[in-house]
């Protein structure tokens, strides 16, 4: 019974989020393509249920099942992270979804081994490969079932660290262009997804060595076997839970440089309002104006919001805090908010940290409190 329930506590996690993303897609691409990856990693635990709870005789259905879907998580995931950062076009590139083609190989190749595979084969491969309960050398059909097995481990272990290094990557490139036009990203950006992808390449490890010594051997102990599980569902929750609270990707982004786009007239007449005086740069002016008129108080302060509000457009302000501050938008903008609320501190020290906080411009405690502690540690 206390099997039972370690072995099928990923698969109840991964189908409820599942039910969850199905009822809740709201439209928008990347809930489609992680209502694929939960439906996916449900099956996948549910092989792994039959698998450890014995049910032989359902092996060879579930086994071709679990073969499919084991190759395919990881390019499912690095395919939904795709969806969040990368343009749309973009995904319907082939070579974005050339990863899954292993999938396909490897999973028809294992089912149509069992379909061709006679009764004591079967049994053989079972026994010997699956359950590791012989260590007779295999022949026939059940030696090239072996053969498929192991070429779909090492497909697996291939996949790890490039769909890891690879979406942290375009993570990375999402959270600057998010940095790059709001002060404020909490919901916007992708960290939490940037650790929980760390968290994954952690957590394959188990998988991997469960490849290459043998899902078997986790078996042989609750404890053993509790352990992946444990792990596994509780990264899976949280990716599910990280998934469903996401409601901000590049097409947000897009949408919102697209309607704030100026025309080439308007920045040609910028340009030629915001040249060098000879005594102080352009960018030092518009700089200096954002801290002498406290612009940077203004809750949920965009980029071309603030472009407006200074008479220029969003390519030039940017520069210009870059090129200045060597800060990203949203760096400047919570660094000067931090300052303030130093000071505000300091004059006024009965003071709370919510009302501090709401007049600095901060929308919540965590960003707050997050930034806060970034730029202390700055300072030191």
């Amino acid at each position: 019974m206390l099997q039972a329930i370690i072995t099928s506590m990923p698969m109840f996690v991964c189908a409820v989020f599942t039910a969850l993303l199905w009822l809740d897609l709201r439209h928008r691409p990347e809930r489609y393509l992680l209502a694929v990856f939960f439906s996916v990693t449900t099956l996948l635990y549910l092989g792994h249920c039959i698998f450890f709870n014995h049910a032989t005789l359902f092996i060879p259905l579930s086994d071709t099942i679990y073969a499919y879907c084991n190759v395919a998580v990881y390019p499912l995931y690095y395919i939904y992270i795709a969806s969040l950062t990368t343009s749309q076009p973009t995904l319907r590139a082939p070579r974005l979804w050339f990863p899954l083609l292993p999938t396909f190989v490897c999973g028809t190749a294992i089912g149509v081994l069992y379909l061709l595979m006679s009764h004591k084969e079967t049994e053989q491969f079972l026994e010997t490969y699956l359950y590791g309960a012989h260590h007779a050398p295999l022949d026939g059909l059940a030696w090239w079932q072996a053969v498929a097995h192991d070429a779909a481990k090492v497909v697996f272990a291939l996949q790890i660290l490039p769909v890891v290094m690879v979406g942290l990557r375009h993570i990375r490139r999402f959270n600057h262009a998010v940095e790059e036009n709001y002060a404020d990203t909490e919901g916007r950006s992708l960290r939490t997804l940037g650790t929980l992808l760390w968290l994954f390449l952690l957590t394959s490890l188990t998988s991997f060595a469960s490849n290459v010594v043998g899902r078997q051997w986790f078996g042989t102990s609750l404890w053993l076997l509790a352990i992946p599980s444990v792990a596994f569902t509780v990264l899976l929750f949280c990716i599910g839970r990280t998934g469903l609270r996401q409601n901000f990707s590049i097409l947000d982004l897009q949408e919102e440089e697209q309607k704030t786009a100026a025309p080439e007239e308007e920045k040609t007449a910028v340009a030629e309002k915001t040249k060098d005086d000879g005594t102080t740069t352009w960018q030092q002016r518009i700089v200096n104006r954002i801290v002498d008129e406290q612009l940077f108080l203004r809750p949920d302060l965009k980029l071309d919001e603030l472009a407006r509000q200074l008479g220029t457009n969003r390519t030039y302000l940017s520069q210009a805090i870059n090129e200045v501050t060597h800060l990203s938008f949203s760096d400047f903008i919570n660094s000067r908010r931090i300052a303030w609320g130093e000071q505000l501190k300091a004059e006024h020290p009965d003071m709370s940290v919510n009302d501090i906080m709401h007049k600095c411009g901060f929308a919540s405690y965590s960003s707050f409190h997050r930034n806060w502690l970034r730029f202390k540690q700055a300072q030191r």
